[in-house]
């Protein structure tokens, strides 16, 4: 099958598929490449205290363990909305 054969709506479905797969491949490596959490921080007591404290505490088994819950904010309030007899 040659490439004069395809349709034109093919054609650009298998371009956009190459330049999809070609730029998840780039993303894939610097992602992989990328193994510091906080590569903009110096090496130090701080940073492998932070490290330490955000494993612990989201690491499912660890003693230190906090689960996450949903915020405050995003509950439907039970206060009734104010109206000019109230006042």
């Amino acid at each position: 099958m040659t490439p004069a054969s395809l349709s034109r709506t093919t054609r650009i479905g298998l371009t956009l598929a190459m330049i999809l797969a070609a730029w998840a491949l780039l993303l894939g490596i610097h992602v992989s490449a990328q193994t510091d959490p906080l590569p903009s921080w110096n090496d130090g007591a701080a940073k492998k205290a932070i490290i330490e404290l955000v494993q612990a505490t989201t690491t499912q088994g660890s003693p230190q363990f906090v689960p996450s819950k949903p915020s405050p904010s995003w509950r439907r309030s039970s206060r009734s909305t104010a109206t000019a007899s109230t006042w």
